[in-house]
């Protein structure tokens, strides 16, 4: 009988000796090679006639899943120049397994079914309507606004029919030009006489530019105030109680029996 040697310490084996694929192992030199251990009891790899534990053939060897990044083990998917789990290689968008033979689309890291391609390009479609003709807006022909894709010649003043295209401003749903919009829904500050446009300062039946709303007696700016009062009419002027003149009262009325 020849004589047997042991695969990892190269010598003779005496009495027990393990037999794994064509080689012969003293019990305890059937070890990882990496850490070392013991792989009598648990399972193996091997990899160019080396043995390892499983924990340090993946990290060494190991295929990681594109979509979970873990390793993968026994059944896989390799489909677009990756590997998959079978139950990670799903629709970014339905989270459905592909049916067998269906053709994939992959975007950047992620993959599509086409039934989910189908419902997006239909929707796609369909956002592309402008919603003052109806009409389809073909690509280079539109721009977006109010959550909307308008032809470029449809998106105009709804008093005038002014373009829009470099500002508008929306009320109850409709795109109105500045000057439209100020002359049938604007607010003049109280002060300056001009319309307001963003913050509006609000005292009583008064309103101002943010600017405009300082006290014109001390300067501190009246939104520090929780009461102010406006005196006299166009140009009016804003005071906080502390600056009242001497010559003005304020009193509340007196309720009649």
């Amino acid at each position: 009988m020849d004589k047997i040697h042991c695969h990892s310490c190269e010598k003779r084996c005496y009495g027990e000796a393990l037999r794994v694929q064509d080689f012969h192992f003293h019990p305890a030199c059937f070890a990882c090679k990496a850490c070392g251990a013991q792989l009598a009891q648990q399972g193996f790899y091997m990899h160019e006639d080396q043995f390892f534990c499983s924990k340090d053939y993946l990290e060494k060897f190991g295929t990681r899943c594109h979509t979970c990044g873990e390793f993968v083990e026994g059944d896989v998917i390799s489909a677009l120049g990756n590997t998959y789990h079978q139950h990670c290689f799903v629709c970014a968008n339905c989270r459905q397994a592909f049916p067998p033979g269906e053709q994939v689309t992959q975007e950047g890291d992620d993959c599509f079914c086409e039934r989910c391609l189908s419902q997006r390009d239909a929707e796609s479609q369909t956002a592309r309507v402008c919603p003052k003709c109806e009409g389809f807006v073909e690509p280079g022909n539109g721009l977006q606004a109010m959550d909307s894709i308008w032809h470029l010649w449809c998106f105009c003043c709804t008093e005038c029919g002014a373009d829009l295209r470099s500002k508008y401003v929306v009320k109850d749903d409709k795109p109105f030009c500045e000057k439209d919009f100020n002359r049938l829904h604007g607010i003049r500050c109280d002060l300056c006489q001009e319309y307001i446009a963003g913050k509006v300062v609000q005292a009583g039946e008064s309103y101002f530019h943010a600017d405009c709303s300082t006290c014109a007696e001390c300067g501190k700016h009246v939104l520090e105030e929780t009461d102010v009062f406006v005196l006299g009419e166009f140009p009016c002027q804003v005071v906080v109680p502390v600056c009242m003149p001497e010559n003005v009262s304020i009193s509340p009325p007196l309720l009649l029996p």
